[in-house]
């Protein structure tokens, strides 16, 4: 019997799993958007008097779990968890949340392909250069045992695992 398997490993390395390097570079691409909306919420948190502040990040997704695909056209969707402490955000609504994060978005990211956009589960910015991006905001919080809660804001503020 004739053995494919190294047919099939040859394939599966050169046309289906995403190449180290591009790996590399998106996530580089998740920090520098990451850095640049903690700056624009930075500027924000000055023009309004409020005090956001992103604690924790999360990769999620195909990147998290390393089984990102090639793509012919460059889209490739990076999805990350922005947290915030309940302390910081209060009683802010979950689609209010969502504006403000494209508000910061658009002070300092670059190269949109289309502006940042709040939609009901993330706020997801197009680049010129074909990938995108999609933040999941949550909110963190303790429980009266003191374990940690999140909260992600969709059309409702709705607890996570």
């Amino acid at each position: 019997m004739f053995d494919l398997n190294s047919e099939f490993i040859s394939f599966y390395n050169d046309y289906v799993i995403l190449p180290g390097e591009i790996q590399s570079e998106l996530y580089h691409k998740k920090d520098n958007n990451i850095k640049w909306l903690k700056k624009g919420l930075e500027e924000y948190n000055q023009d309004y008097k409020t005090s956001y502040k992103i604690t924790e990040t999360i990769v999620q997704g195909s990147m998290a779990m390393h089984t990102t695909v090639q793509n012919d056209k460059n889209d490739y969707d990076i999805d990350v968890a922005i947290v915030m402490d309940i302390d910081l955000i209060g009683d802010i609504g979950p689609i209010a949340i969502k504006n403000v994060i494209v508000d910061a978005l658009m002070r300092k990211c670059p190269n949109f392909k289309n502006e940042p956009e709040a939609k009901t589960n993330c706020v997801r910015i197009y680049y010129a250069d074909g990938y995108h991006i999609d933040f999941a905001i949550y909110r963190r919080s303790q429980d009266c045992l003191g374990n940690v809660q999140y909260e992600h804001a969709g059309s409702a503020w709705r607890l996570r695992d």
